[in-house]
């Protein structure tokens, strides 16, 4: 998870931003990378990245201008998941980390393992990497437990270290 506190992210920086998950952003931040002004290539990942999330023109007018992008237009794109007013994303991402420790520790891993095949596989491939991960999450602790606090009305208790 990555939070934005200053008021801009450049470069590597913002790179390292796009390689998380989830990103939360304050209102006055901007993002860019303006590598090529300076004589230089994309680091960091920043192209792999981009064309991933925005698609080859849009990824090509970031890298190749150098254009900076305001936090709310970054999350209009999608780059950023959550903004918060100046002073306030420590504390939002605080909230979204608890929120991801109170979930399911095998099923969350199991998850972030399908959203990487759903970037590298082909369809046939990635349901078949789906249906692999889903017989020992159904049948495993967590599911277990998710179905009977659902039952019984209360909030699961999962335990780390299942799979």
């Amino acid at each position: 998870m990555s939070t934005s506190t200053t008021s801009r992210r450049l470069g590597v920086g913002w790179n390292l931003a796009l390689a998380c998950d989830l990103i939360v952003a304050t209102e006055d931040a901007s993002f860019s990378a303006p590598v090529v002004q300076r004589g230089l290539v994309p680091d960091g990942g920043a192209a792999w990245f981009l064309m991933r999330a925005l698609g080859r023109p849009r990824a090509a007018e970031l890298l190749l201008l150098g254009d900076r992008l305001t936090a709310r237009s970054a999350a209009g794109l999608g780059l950023v998941n959550r903004l918060t007013p100046a002073g306030a994303a420590l504390t939002e991402a605080i909230e979204l980390a608890g929120g991801l420790a109170r979930g399911a520790p095998d099923a969350l891993v199991l998850t972030k393992t399908l959203l990487g095949a759903a970037m590298d596989s082909t369809f046939e491939r990635y349901l078949e990497t789906e249906w692999l991960s889903a017989a020992p999450d159904l049948l495993g602790p967590d599911a277990a437990e998710g179905r009977a606090a659902f039952v019984e009305k209360r909030p699961p208790d999962f335990r780390r270290g299942h799979l």
